[in-house]
């Protein structure tokens, strides 16, 4: 309980003195849409509509293309090691690359929420795409603007956005920060606020 209310206490202190930084300090914070906002040529002609294909885990609901690689992506999600988990062990039952993507999402996702002193009850989508084009062709179609990233998070519907080119677990655990903060304190925080606490997360990740 004192864990928790000094992470929300530091939550509004960061938030407060935030707001009164000058304005040109808070439009140059890096958050995980670093690009300008015009709109690209590229964008002009979006492709059609992708077929998804989905399996889910305790806390995620994963879409991904038939083309994608999911040995791949397994692989890119154990990096790090985490405590009590490890890196490259799963239970005896846990065999096919998505059974393993799955249960490496539910423990990065855990330890987060260990890191955070949070424990939202949230499901969370996670959508996969092949390309950073192919991300900001969905940016695009969301916000009407051009965006070059590797990933995005978008609360309303509960959903992270990643590129599989870039994809790792360091990236995915930062995008979960954003959805644990958004989700335990109920309100949307300021994108550098939410920036600390992920950067708190990766920097601590294998602790």
């Amino acid at each position: 309980m004192k864990k928790r209310f000094l992470t929300m206490s530091i939550v509004l202190l960061a938030s407060f003195n935030y707001m009164l930084l000058p304005a040109e300090y808070i439009n140059g914070v890096k958050t995980s849409l670093e690009m300008n906002d015009a709109i690209p040529d590229q964008y002009a002609n979006l492709s059609a509509p992708q077929s998804w294909n989905t399996f889910k885990s305790a806390y995620f609901t994963v879409y991904y293309l038939p083309q994608d690689d999911l040995k791949s992506i397994e692989r890119k999600l154990r990096t790090r090691t985490l405590p009590s988990f490890g890196r490259n062990t799963y239970p005896d039952n846990v065999r096919s690359s998505a059974e393993k993507i799955a249960y490496r999402l539910d423990m990065l996702f855990i330890r987060t929420r260990e890191l955070l002193d949070t424990y939202p009850d949230v499901h969370v989508n996670l959508r996969i795409f092949k390309t950073r084009q192919e991300l900001g062709d969905e940016y695009y179609k969301i916000y009407k603007r051009g965006k070059d990233m590797a990933s995005f998070y978008v609360n309303k519907d509960k959903t992270i956005y990643v590129c599989e080119s870039d994809l790792t677990d360091s990236l995915i655990v930062q995008e979960m920060a954003r959805v644990i903060v958004d989700q335990d304190i109920g309100v949307i925080l300021p994108a550098g606020i939410k920036n600390l606490f992920s950067s708190y997360v990766n920097s601590h990740l294998d602790e």
